[in-house]
């Protein structure tokens, strides 16, 4: 079976990140870690069927809002496609209240 997870590992001033995706948006994004394998590592550890690829459109451009987020630039995060998976309830109406401010 192949999965329908990706990851890619992005540059951003606070250090290497990752993100990860599946076919219903976003699922997962990691904190910067002391290397790359230390991000690569912790994807797999909470995302063991994500493949490294390169990101798609929409997630390329999640990317680069992020980037300039960090940069100190105004970027509306609002519009980023999400998929809530395995995510608990509460941190679900969390995430849509925080997800509501402006930048």
């Amino acid at each position: 079976m192949v999965s329908d997870l990706g990851f890619t590992l992005f540059q951003t001033p606070i250090g290497i990140c990752a993100i990860a995706w599946d076919r219903d948006g976003i699922v997962r994004i990691s904190l910067p870690e002391p290397s790359e394998a230390h991000v690569r590592e912790r994807i797999s550890r909470h995302l063991p069927l994500a493949s490294e690829a390169p990101p798609p459109p929409a997630v390329a451009r999640a990317i680069d809002l992020i980037v300039a987020l960090l940069h100190g630039v105004p970027a509306d995060l609002r519009g980023i496609r999400l998929n809530p998976r395995g995510i608990p309830a509460f941190r679900q109406r969390v995430y849509e209240a925080a997800r509501a401010v402006p930048c």
